[in-house]
C-alpha cells in the first residue's frame, strides 16, 4: 500500500510540473514571446510548482511520520510503565517473601507448584486449584491479621498441625467425659502421638475431663483412658460438672489452648441418640489475645478445682484405650 500510494503521488507531482510548464509555454507564446523566453518560462515555473508540490508533500509526509512516531512512543510509554509496575509488584512481593517468618523455600514451592498447573490441564484442575489457593490466602489473611478463622464441620489439618508444632504447652478442656470413638478414630490416634512426641520434646500438657456425673469417675474404661494418658506423661485431672461455678457453666466448651497463644474451640450440634459421637457444627482457632487470655484464666481456675483420678486399673499400652474425651480435647 506504501509502496502504491509513493508511485501515485510521484505520478501526480510529474503530471502537475509538465501542466504547469505546458501551461506557461502556450501563454508566453501567445503573448509572442520569444521562444527562449517561453521555453525558459516555462522550466522556471514548472521547477516552482515541482519544488512547492514537493514541499507540500513533503510536509505532509513528515506530520504523518511524527504521527506514528507520537502514537509508537505512547505504545512504548505504556508498555514500559507496565512492565516496571509488574516489576515493581515483583519486587514488593519478593520482599515481602524476605521479610516473612515463613520459611522461604516453602513460598517459592508454594509459587513453583502454583504455576506449573498448565492451560492444558481440565478445567476442573483449575477450578480446584484457585479455590484451595483462595482458601489458603483467606486463611493466611486471618492469621496475620490476629482474629479468628472458621471451618464449618470436623476440622483435621488445624488440630494436627498445631498439635504436631506446639513447643510449650497444651492446655486441654473436654466436656464430656465419656469418649464416643474419638480415641479409636484415625484423627484421634494421630493426635494422641503428636501429644506423646510432644512430652518427648519437653511440652507440658494438661487436661481436664469435665463429667456430666460423678459416678463418670469410677468407670473402667474411663480409669483406663486417664490412666493411659497418664502413662504418656499427660497431666489428666477430672471435675464434675457440679463443682464449676455457675457463672461459668454456660460459657464453657470444648478447647485447647496452644503455646498460650493459639486457642482451638469446638461447638457440636445435638445428638438425637444418648451414646452417638457428637457431630461438630463448627471449629474456631483463636487468635485474638483477649480471648484466648480468657481461656487460660478459665483453664487454671478449673485445673485449681479439679482432681487427679486414681486409677483403677492398669491399661495395656498396646493401644489406646476406647475411654477418654471427645474431640478436640
Amino acid at each position: 500500500m506504501a509502496a502504491a500510494g509513493t508511485k501515485n503521488d510521484v505520478l501526480r507531482l510529474t503530471l502537475a510540473t509538465v501542466a504547469s510548464g505546458g501551461l506557461t509555454f502556450l501563454l508566453t507564446n501567445a503573448l509572442d514571446q520569444p521562444l527562449g523566453i517561453s521555453l525558459l518560462l516555462s522550466v522556471l515555473i514548472g521547477g516552482i510548482v515541482l519544488i512547492v508540490r514537493f514541499l507540500i508533500m513533503f510536509e505532509h509526509r513528515l506530520t504523518v511520520v511524527e504521527s506514528r512516531q507520537l502514537e509508537s512512543l505512547r505504545e512504548i510509554n505504556i508498555l514500559v510503565d507496565r512492565k516496571f509496575s509488574e516489576i515493581n509488584k515483583a519486587t514488593e512481593l519478593f520482599h515481602l517473601i524476605e521479610s516473612s517468618a515463613v520459611q522461604h523455600d516453602v513460598l517459592a514451592q508454594l509459587v513453583r507448584h502454583s504455576t506449573g498447573i498448565l492451560p492444558t490441564s481440565p478445567p476442573i484442575i483449575h477450578s480446584l486449584a484457585e479455590s484451595r489457593l483462595r482458601e489458603l490466602a483467606e486463611f493466611m489473611a486471618e492469621l496475620s491479621e490476629g482474629g479468628d478463622a472458621t471451618y464449618y464441620g470436623e476440622d483435621r489439618d488445624w488440630l494436627l498441625g498445631l498439635a504436631r508444632h506446639t513447643t510449650t504447652s497444651l492446655d486441654a478442656i473436654s466436656t464430656d467425659g465419656v469418649d464416643r470413638g474419638f480415641w479409636q478414630s484415625d484423627i484421634g490416634r494421630h493426635y494422641l502421638e503428636y501429644q506423646r512426641q510432644a512430652v518427648e520434646r519437653g511440652v507440658r500438657i494438661r487436661r481436664i475431663f469435665l463429667l456430666p456425673r460423678p459416678e463418670m469417675a469410677g468407670q473402667q474404661e474411663f480409669a483406663d483412658a486417664c490412666r493411659y494418658q497418664g502413662k504418656m506423661g499427660i497431666d489428666v485431672r477430672v471435675l464434675d460438672h457440679d463443682a464449676i461455678p455457675h457463672a461459668m457453666r454456660t460459657s464453657i466448651v470444648d478447647f485447647i489452648i496452644f503455646d498460650g497463644a493459639v486457642g482451638y474451640e469446638t461447638m457440636s450440634a445435638s445428638i438425637t441418640e444418648p451414646d452417638a459421637r457428637p457431630v461438630l457444627a463448627q471449629t474456631r482457632l483463636i487468635m485474638r489475645e483477649r480471648r484466648v487470655q480468657e481461656l487460660t484464666h478459665i483453664f487454671d481456675h478449673l485445673w485449681r478445682i479439679s482432681r487427679p483420678l486414681e486409677a483403677a486399673a492398669t491399661p495395656s499400652p498396646a493401644s489406646p484405650p476406647a475411654a477418654g474425651d471427645r474431640e478436640p480435647g
